[in-house]
């Protein structure tokens, strides 16, 4: 996602309560929340936060923000807070995008919080790093996304006459079968950020946890021009032929609409795409299967979504942001939240016995540290990974691009650090 189109706030301002959540009668804590979760799924897991936080006695002013990926969202609540009228708190992404809400004073300290709570015993210590800076906690992290996941639908497979591929020598053919049955065999979006999805897919089950790292964390520019690279490169290129033209005009949700039902054979899509799964009201591993890889490379690249708390003096809004905090990151809520929403808990010390298979698969991964790859965000400016995310939509969206042309500008793109 690029994190710097800036769009008017204008119309935006306005805060608009969930549907069906009630207004507390009483006049509690009052928080506003920016995010950008509006599909049905997320609208529904946003519900178990905003129901927990005015039981517990706030008002919740709901601000949902569609589109970019996140960027829209995101530049709104810059504006707010820049503009002196800052929200409660507002969504962004773990990792390098933090940086500038510190630096500007943006963010308030929550570590207090943070130690009240155990937070530290209870996430990963690469997830710990990503919210604090200089010893101190700025970000609330809500879930842990597995990035890299494909969501195949077992109806449409079952009419190619095949199942999901364990190899790569599988992968193609299977495709074959399903574009031969009068299937989508790929369930394509129009934005960059989803051909990232893809991309980061193809990295991590073909290049392995060794290339993925090497490239994002080190920016190895021979690792940017090796044979294992390039594969990955020609393996997308050769993915643009199972698409369908109506690619263009559709968001994410859509696509993963298509996989639900059975109109399409597979979405590559990070874990947020089975909370539109469950609640379409369709089961794991009898509906729809997931794998986070094809292959023998065992690795899980995960990101998520963490929540800041604007600085404040005022001290009905500190009441109000040390009232959300606990909530988000109490134990029920981070079990009821991404029950919901997909994902699994940042906390280790809660229940996860309800998860379902997709996610008992991403936890067993999870389990084993040499399994753990932080996301991009994690080691890379905003401008960085929104350089590479053009690039992936216009790679896909011409045909003429070659290997060499998207390899060079790939390193150009990631040295915008």
């Amino acid at each position: 996602m690029s994190f710097f189109a800036i769009r008017s706030a204008t119309g935006l301002l306005a805060a608009a309560l969930l549907a069906g959540v009630a207004t507390s009668a009483l006049a509690g804590e009052k928080a506003e929340v920016i995010h950008w979760w509006t599909s049905g799924s997320e609208a529904a897991a946003v519900k178990v936060i905003a129901n927990a936080y005015i039981k517990a006695g706030g008002e919740w002013i709901d601000n949902a923000i569609a589109g970019g990926g996140g960027d829209n969202a995101r530049s709104v609540g810059i504006n707010r807070i820049v503009g002196g009228n800052p929200p409660t708190a507002m969504q962004i992404v773990p990792g390098k995008q933090l940086d500038e809400f510190v630096a500007n004073g943006y963010v308030r300290d929550i570590s207090a919080l943070a130690a009240a709570g155990n937070w530290k015993a209870a996430i990963p210590a690469l997830l710990w790093d990503s919210i604090t800076r200089d010893g101190k906690v700025y970000g609330v992290p809500i879930d842990l996304h597995g990035q890299t996941w494909s969501w195949w639908s077992i109806p449409a497979l079952k009419k190619a006459g095949v199942d999901v591929p364990k190899t790569w020598d599988e992968f193609f053919p299977t495709l074959d079968k399903l574009k031969a049955a009068g299937i989508i065999p790929i369930a394509v979006s129009r934005d960059g950020w989803t051909i990232d999805s893809m991309w980061r897919f193809l990295m991590i089950s073909k290049g392995g946890t060794d290339l993925f790292r090497k490239v994002y964390i080190d920016h190895d520019v021979n690792a940017m021009k090796s044979a294992a690279f390039r594969d990955v490169v020609e393996t997308l290129f050769k993915m643009r032929a199972y698409s369908d033209p109506g690619a263009s005009a559709r968001n994410w949700n859509d696509s993963t609409a298509l996989v639900i039902n059975n109109t399409a054979g597979v979405q590559f899509m990070g874990d947020w795409a089975k909370g539109e799964f469950l609640n379409a009201h369709k089961q794991p591993m009898v509906d729809f299967a997931c794998t986070p890889a094809i292959g023998p490379n065992q690795g899980y690249v995960f990101g998520g979504d963490m929540f800041i708390v604007t600085a404040t003096k005022d001290p009905a809004m500190l009441k109000s942001q040390d009232l959300l905090v606990n909530t988000m990151m109490s134990k029920d809520i981070q079990v009821a939240f991404n029950l919901v929403k997909g994902s699994i808990p940042v906390r280790g010390d809660v229940d996860v016995s309800k998860v379902d298979p997709c996610g008992q698969i991403g936890l067993k991964l999870m389990a084993n540290p040499a399994n753990q790859v932080g996301d991009r965000d994690f080691y890379n400016s905003p401008d960085a990974i929104g350089a590479i995310q053009d690039l992936l939509a216009t790679s896909w969206s011409k045909p003429d691009t070659s290997v060499d042309t998207f390899v060079a500008k790939f390193a150009e793109a990631l040295s915008r650090q």
